[in-house]
Parts: C-alpha cells; structure tokens; sequence
C-alpha cells in the first residue's frame, strides 16, 4: 500500500550545470512514487551559466530551493541533508539522472530494519563518444573499502536519515572523495549496506566533471592516513584481483571479462572501465526519450 512506503529526501546540489540539470530535475519529480513522499530540496551556488532559471521552472513541485554563494559541494549537500526530513535520504548530482522505478526499488531495500544504506548498478553515459557503458558495483564492505576502493557509484547510494542522527553527512573538507570517506566512516561505525542489481542512475560523463578532472590524490593520501586503506599500489594490484573475484562470486564474471577487454579512457586524469552498450540495447535500458536526450550532449 502507498500509504506505508518511506518518505523520501534527494539532494541535488548544482553550480553552472544548464546542459544537464533539467535532465536530473525530470527523472527525480517522475518516479513512480507518491508526490506527498517526496521532498525535492535543490541547492544552487548562484549558477551564472542560466541553471538557477532552469531550476526555477520546476519551483512548484520542489520542497526547497536556493540559489546562494556556498562553500561548496560539501557544504551545499549538508545544508540540504539539514533541511532534509524523510526517512530515507540521498543526494543526486546534478549531472546525473535517475532511471525509472529507483525509489520503490529503495523503500524495499529499506525495509530490513538492519540495513542502513543501500546501492545499486550505473551506467555512464559518454558525451563525447555519445554512447552509453555498463560498469560493474558491488556491495560498500569495510574489507572492500580498504583494500580496492570506493566500490560505490555514489548517486545509487539511499540511506536511512537516522545513521546521519550524530553527525553531518559529509566532510567540507573534501571535494573529492567526500562519498568515500562517508561510506568509511558508517562501515566503520557498524553500518551495513546492501546492493541490488538493479540499473539505478546514469551518470554522465563530461569534461568538467570533477573526477575527470581532478582525481584527489592528495585527499585520498589523507584517507590511507585517517581510515588505513591500503596504498595505491596495493589497490592496484591485490585490491583489483579482490574486487574482480567478489564479482565473479555475484554472478557477474561475464561483466569482468568484457570490462578486462574494453579500457575506456576519459579525458584528464580519469580512467573509467566499462563495456560498451549497443544502441539499441541502450535505448531500451534508458527508454526512448531519455535516449533521445542524451544524444545531443
């Protein structure tokens, strides 16, 4: 019954993002999920490139809406989460796009009163080859964390609102790898996250996107300090033969050769692994008129 289903809370948090932002804005207010259990609350860094205009359009059907200076993804994600009051909360970039049917995939992930957090799979969306790739996730362990990385595509990521009760969200520290020094902290804290097969998010890939950018080798030196990850070199090597094997054992060890045989590389300083998805293949995944969209970025 609709009744019963979790309130839920997204976060978008955006700065000059005009190209892509109504294209996140859509696929978070169509869910299939009752309007009265949504709050929409969108975060704007006073944009100068037109997405404060775009946002406004779309007014009516947010639970919040500023367009302001801030310090930051951050900081814009923790003022968010502070208004935030649903049961279940995320954050959604606004380079991002949820597919069909995430939020009802959620509530029921949720409904375990031991899970804490829960992910699923992405897909990226390529603007410059246009096209669209599988990657592979697994599930945000402790032991995974540490010694391979941060297993998580983070706009797939739910979590219950009250394992932030005792501490903001995010570290304002980071611009980084904020995502992964949270899935350290509440692992380590004893919060258990599950994963789904479920397709959850597109995330387009772009040349401003920060970790194509900018991979945050500093910050990440700062996380094998404070959490003991293993040393890049480590994640490297044993850290990816763990990573491969945990996939083979889910089931998905026809992804992790098709990933071995397809190195996609991004502009900058990022790599991303991912297989190709035929065309059409991928309008069926995305639907014709997401498909559509996308093309043209």
């Amino acid at each position: 019954m609709d009744e019963r289903l979790p309130t839920i809370s997204v976060i978008t948090p955006s700065y000059n993002q005009a190209r892509f932002v109504r294209l996140t804005l859509e696929s978070v207010l169509g869910q299939d999920y009752p309007k009265e259990k949504v709050q929409y609350i969108v975060m704007d860094g006073a944009s100068t490139d037109g997405s404060a205009d775009i946002i406004r359009e779309y007014a009516g059907d947010l639970a919040y809406f500023q367009s302001e200076r801030d310090g930051g993804q951050s900081n814009a994600i923790n003022m968010g989460f502070a208004r935030a009051d649903g049961d279940i909360v995320a954050w959604l970039n606004s380079d991002d796009v949820y597919l069909p049917g995430v939020f009802r995939s959620v509530a029921r992930a949720l409904e375990d009163p031991t899970v804490g957090a829960t992910t699923g799979e992405a897909f990226h969306w390529d603007t410059e080859r246009r096209g669209l790739y599988r990657t592979a996730n697994t599930r945000a362990s402790r032991p995974m964390l540490k010694w391979y990385g941060n297993v998580v595509a983070q706009p797939t990521c739910f979590w219950r609102r009250e394992v932030f009760r005792n501490e903001p969200p995010l570290n304002p520290n980071y611009h980084r790898i904020l995502d992964y020094d949270l899935h350290l902290r509440l692992t380590g804290r004893g919060v258990r996250y599950v994963h789904t097969a479920q397709p959850r998010v597109v995330i387009i890939w772009h040349g401003d996107n920060k970790c194509a950018v900018d991979g945050g080798r500093e910050e990440i030196r700062e996380l094998e300090r404070i959490h003991g990850i293993w040393p890049m070199g480590l994640r490297e090597t044993a850290g990816k033969a763990l990573f491969a094997a945990t996939l083979v054992r889910e089931g998905k060890g026809d992804v992790v050769r098709q990933i071995l045989a397809h190195r996609v590389r991004h502009r900058g300083d990022g790599t991303l692994l991912g297989v190709p998805v035929p065309p059409p293949e991928a309008e069926e995944i995305l639907g014709t008129d997401l498909h559509q969209k996308l093309l043209p970025l």
